[in-house]
């Protein structure tokens, strides 16, 4: 084992989880804010005098998102592009990703569960669970490419790109359940690429 590679530590684990908290709640921040501009917007001059109404925002996506790779590590591309049909008994349905392993199962955390229960709740016949006027019909990187750096600034914390939260997950993960159910889990086609996420204690 080469000598200078590092393992997390338990004050790393602890920082990690704070920020997980912070980003979070500056997400909900950023939501917050384009909510009241959108409820502002409803008596504004131009849905006054007009008759204009203005377009309805997916306020708290970003905060739907990234509670979903943090809890559930699926790819960012897989969560963007996750449908209805793809959630099953509790569990959120992989079909497709980057490689052979990609399909798979992957148990929905109760904040996870709720997030869909809201969605579905306002969801307007779409079959995508983030839907948008994209070409493919569902929300891509660059629909919260705006709230994401809202969220890091407010937050404070080292800029980073979405796919690190399933970093994350699959890091947390490892510390509490065997090699090969990992491997499963987080859609690995290679164990190689699973045993970077398994540090001894």
């Amino acid at each position: 084992m080469p000598a200078s590679r590092k393992y997390p530590t338990a004050g790393a684990f602890r920082q990690a989880l704070e920020e997980e908290i912070e980003y979070l709640r500056a997400a909900r921040a950023v939501g917050d804010k384009i909510e009241a501009g959108y409820q502002k917007a409803l008596t504004g001059i131009r849905a006054v005098q007009r008759g204009q109404q203005p377009r309805r925002p997916d306020s708290y996506l970003l905060q739907d998102v990234v509670t979903i790779l943090f809890d559930c590590a699926p790819r960012p591309e897989e969560c963007f592009r996750l449908k209805w049909e793809n959630l099953r008994d509790g569990l959120i349905v992989i079909h497709k990703g980057k490689g052979r392993g990609s399909r798979r199962m992957i148990p929905a955390s109760q904040r996870v569960q709720a997030v869909l229960d809201m969605r579905k709740a306002s969801a307007n016949g779409s079959d995508f669970i983030f839907p948008s006027g994209t070409a493919s019909g569902h929300i891509e990187a660059s629909t919260v490419k705006k709230q994401h750096f809202g969220a890091l600034e407010i937050a404070e914390v080292e800029p980073f790109v979405l796919y690190t939260l399933r970093h994350t997950c699959l890091t947390r993960w490892a510390k509490h359940m065997d090699p090969f159910t990992l491997h499963v889990l987080a859609g690995h086609t290679d164990m190689n690429t699973t045993k970077r996420y398994i540090h001894p204690d």
